[in-house]
């Protein structure tokens, strides 16, 4: 229950300072992107140690013995990862310190990027739990701080400047190498036209996923490390459900009705569609190799800010309330059925 506690206290703050763009507020906050940073920071940092599946395993790495710093870049094929880590063993002998190191990029990428792009702060900011971003970024550190990287990747490539984007491109890698799949957000800008040619592409990927065709293990080599690769796509069987397609696709579904009016408004919106037919490409691959959902997170973010924007360009003021209290509603709902959410197993750093 605290992390229910904790959690409405954000959205309550969110919406009571202009979060919202249906809720006319007294007293609007013009900043309060810094409200869901620091929100998003409390949360995913000062958490116990046995919240998230893999955060006791980066524990016992950060309270173990340090490497030798001139091994770094051989032994290790993220090594910023490993450089990050041992900065944190010199400076600090607490776990929780080390925590909030990692969550302080995603809290602030994310809270950028909503100050950017996002069109409605709550909305924005529930969907980032409800496609299990938050509860990944709790489970996996390597790869949330790659997430953060992602995100100012995008913006760096939607204006177009190609070398600050590689650079971001090239630092992610360093902290976890599924982030090679930021290099296509690029070459993406230049498609500005939506059809169902898109959902094609995902019932092919659907059909591969469900049938287990070797194809996909052909493409998942491409993306893992060749040690991560003989894990993940020997060893590793897949027990992940449909239940997170499911949402991307329908959320996915509601915003592709609505996209001209979207996309005129500005063009390279055009990149947001995409990049949530990649995720949800990616996400149809899972019942073969459940690896493939770290794929999907770096493209799942754009539905983040693109179902605001899809109720924001609803003319009629009725049809944007139904939109807008129905995905809170339902959202609410699934959080509290969701049995395998963080939220039943979130614990402070204080207990």
């Amino acid at each position: 229950m605290i992390y229910f506690i904790l959690f409405f206290i954000l959205l309550f703050l969110v919406e009571v300072y202009g979060g919202s763009s249906l809720v006319v507020c007294k007293r609007r906050f013009p900043k309060i992107h810094l409200l869901v940073f620091l929100g998003l920071f409390f949360l995913i940092g000062l958490r116990n140690q046995s919240v998230g599946t893999d955060t006791i395993t980066y524990i016992y790495e950060f309270l173990g013995e340090t490497k030798e710093w001139n091994s770094i870049f051989v032994e290790n094929p993220e090594p910023l990862y490993t450089v990050l880590l041992l900065l944190c063993q010199k400076i600090f002998n607490n776990y929780t310190a080390f925590l909030c190191v990692f969550a302080l990029p995603i809290s602030f990428a994310f809270a950028g990027y909503l100050k950017r792009y996002s069109e409605d702060y709550l909305i924005s900011t529930l969907l980032f739990i409800v496609l299990g971003i938050m509860g990944f970024c709790m489970a996996g550190l390597r790869q949330s701080v790659a997430l953060a990287i992602s995100l100012i990747a995008y913006r760096y490539a939607r204006e177009r400047k190609i070398l600050p984007f590689l650079i971001c491109c090239l630092v992610a890698y360093g902290f976890h190498n599924s982030s090679i799949v930021l290099i296509f957000i690029y070459p993406l800008l230049a498609i500005k036209k939506i059809n169902f040619k898109f959902w094609i592409a995902f019932i092919i990927a659907f059909v591969l996923g469900v049938t287990r065709n070797s194809v996909i293990m052909t493409v998942a080599s491409f993306f893992f490390t060749q040690d991560r690769y003989g894990i993940y796509g020997t060893v590793y069987t897949s027990s992940l459900n449909y239940t997170m397609l499911i949402i991307q696709g329908t959320l996915l579904l509601f915003c592709y009705f609505f996209r001209c009016k979207v996309i005129a408004e500005n063009k390279d919106n055009a990149t947001l569609y995409i990049m949530a037919f990649i995720g949800i490409i990616f996400q149809a691959c899972t019942p073969i190799l459940g690896e493939f959902f770290r794929l999907s997170l770096y493209f799942s973010f754009s539905l983040c800010v693109l179902v605001p924007k899809t109720i924001a360009v609803q003319e009629k003021l009725q049809i944007r309330k139904l939109m807008y209290f129905g995905i809170i509603f339902l959202s609410f709902v699934y959080i509290f059925l969701s049995n395998g959410s963080i939220v039943w197993s979130y614990i402070p750093f204080w207990r």
